[in-house]
């Protein structure tokens, strides 16, 4: 497993462990009404105690120069005995201009190459189909649903739970 400190770069992103300074970007990010749909609530304690804890791992994504903030990751269970990492958040800025994707790209990266899991996991809203339909193209499988498991405001709604193990991506890699 390398480093945390270790930065990872992709074509147009590099992503660094968030620093407590990152959070009022952090928080801002989640204002945004098209990240707000597709997130559950966290306060600026959740985001710290991330920060701090031995089994989450969080991360912003940035341009290559470090100039502009263009998202952030979050794992959680990366020192889990089944190896099995959630992914509990990506969050991008901009949205449709590939970030997302390219995001999701170093994710996979982190989880299997830098973390040495077997699986990684996310659940989505049923209803956030840009994400899901992401995921899935991206190699993703879709284990099932929670049906109205989580209410938000006078409405429940339901999760989408995908997955993809470490065969599978090195499958990917092989391919590419």
């Amino acid at each position: 497993m390398k480093s945390e400190s270790e930065e990872l770069r992709s074509a147009r992103l590099a992503a660094r462990p968030s620093r407590e300074e990152d959070l009022d970007w952090v928080e801002a990010a989640v204002e945004v009404p098209e990240n707000a749909f597709g997130i559950t609530p966290w306060s600026r304690d959740d985001h710290r105690d991330v920060l701090t804890s031995p089994d989450g791992s969080h991360w912003m994504l940035e341009s290559h120069d470090g100039r502009e903030i263009r998202g952030y990751l979050i794992f959680q269970g990366v020192t889990s005995p089944e190896r099995s990492i959630e992914l509990k958040r990506i969050v991008v800025a901009k949205k449709r201009q590939g970030y997302g994707r390219e995001g999701l790209q170093l994710a996979k990266r982190m989880t299997f190459e830098r973390f040495g899991a077997h699986r990684l996991w996310l659940d989505v809203f049923t209803d956030n189909e840009s994400a899901w339909q992401l995921y899935e193209s991206d190699g993703f499988t879709r284990e099932g649903t929670l049906r109205e498991c989580w209410l938000d405001g006078d409405r429940y709604r339901s999760l989408v739970i995908l997955s993809m193990l470490e065969p599978e991506y090195r499958r990917q890699l092989a391919r590419a």
